[in-house]
């Protein structure tokens, strides 16, 4: 009996022991081990480093400044920066349907409006009166031409999306292929004036219009088109929305044309290595050239928005990560495969040439073109095709005496 007795008492202890074992499963944070609390501070990490990704998803990047803030550098303006144009997606271009509107004033609100006249004034003011160098050299919020040059950028950006998309809409009708023939915008609208309201499209001389590639799919192209002879006052309309494009064009070039002699001034290095219309572009978001030069160049490429269409018909795609360096020449003629990495590059030198530019050093621009050597030297590494195998030729055989007789020996008796 007392054997029994003590089996169902061992029975109790050992039921009595699970239960607190469950206890101690279902409360396993009442007491954590260190090994437990490194594993979930690593989890948070984890979770903290996917909100991040999410987060940068949404917006832009963000980066450290000089005094240890965080700066958001992908979509917004740094500190004394000058917002940048807004320019249209692809997408939001392709979509957008102007064939009922009948006047092109009606959506063309640039020509003519005060922004644009007194940008205009301020260019020809600025022209006339040059600013002195010690005046080009202060910061983007003493120097009142500066901010002229950002603005004027800006605005050669504006001119205009929708008056293409309206050329390209009301001409449709009479010869609804040639938008898929003809994609530069500015070679569209020659080609419109050409052709015209036309009946025989295809006996309309194009030379020196189109080049002759293209003017060979045209006129093939235009024999079996569909398109209907339009109305004289959907034509008339047609000739005003192209008579106001050039208009625009005009001024477009006037902008790029000051821009372009006033950034050789302002930074000549740093217009050496991505040229004027860039180079203005990342001063305007930075702040100036103190701002770009005080930043890490492993940040430089991510300043300012996406790539976006900036006329008419383009159909370049968005890549994340990417900058207003991105646009630039350098970048866009690298093989596609290595321009993301090309791009930080050139962000580096870009940062490198402003710091030479803000101590007005080397003002002829040769440090930034020897920068832009390196980087060319550095692409055409990339580029370069792998070394091929080298194949060992064969030793030369050696001919001398041999030591040992060949043959089969007999022996004598």
């Amino acid at each position: 009996m007392s054997g029994l007795a003590d089996e169902l008492l061992a029975d109790l202890e050992g039921l009595e022991g699970g239960s607190e074992e469950e206890e101690a499963e279902e409360q396993p944070e009442a007491a954590p081990s260190t090994s437990n609390g490194l594993k979930r501070k690593a989890a948070g990490d984890v979770d903290e480093d996917m909100s991040a990704d999410d987060e940068d998803e949404d917006g832009g990047e963000d980066t450290t400044g000089a005094d240890g803030k965080r700066v958001e550098i992908g979509g917004l303006v740094l500190e004394g920066g000058v917002k940048p144009a807004d320019e249209l997606d692809a997408e939001d271009v392709q979509r957008m349907e102007l064939g009922g509107i009948e006047d092109v004033n009606k959506i063309a609100k640039l020509e003519g409006s005060k922004r644009m006249n007194d940008i205009l004034k301020d260019i020809e003011k600025y022209q006339a009166n040059p600013t002195s160098a010690a005046q080009m050299a202060l910061p983007a919020h003493l120097n009142p031409e500066y901010n002229v040059i950002v603005q004027a950028n800006n605005l050669s950006v504006d001119v205009d999306n929708e008056i293409l998309l309206f050329i390209r809409d009301h001409y449709a009708p009479r010869f609804p292929e040639l938008e898929q023939l003809v994609t530069d915008p500015a070679m569209y609208i020659r080609s419109v004036r050409a052709l015209a309201n036309s009946e025989e499209l295809a006996k309309v001389n194009l030379t020196g219009v189109l080049p002759p590639a293209i003017i060979m799919s045209v006129v093939v192209t235009s024999t079996t088109t569909l398109g209907k002879v339009l109305s004289g006052a959907q034509w008339a309309a047609v000739q005003r929305a192209c008579d106001l494009a050039d208009r625009l064009e005009e001024a477009r070039k006037k902008i790029f044309m000051y821009v372009s002699s006033r950034m050789n001034v302002l930074a000549p290095n740093l217009s050496a290595i991505v040229g004027t219309t860039t180079a203005a572009k990342l001063l305007g978001v930075a702040g100036g050239l103190a701002g770009l030069a005080k930043m890490p160049g492993c940040n430089a490429h991510l300043l300012g928005a996406q790539k976006k269409i900036t006329a008419g018909f383009s159909t370049a795609t968005q890549k994340r990560h990417t900058g207003f360096i991105f646009q630039s020449e350098l970048v866009s003629q690298t093989p596609p495969e290595y321009q993301l990495k090309v791009q930080r590059t050139v962000g580096a030198k870009c940062v490198l040439a402003a710091r030479m530019d803000l101590e007005r050093s080397r003002r002829d621009g040769t440090y930034g073109e020897s920068l832009r050597d390196k980087i060319e030297k550095h692409i055409d590494r990339l580029a370069a095709p792998p070394p091929s195998k080298v194949v060992k030729a064969l030793p030369i055989p050696n001919d001398g005496p041999k030591k040992r007789r060949g043959g089969k020996r007999y022996i004598c008796s």
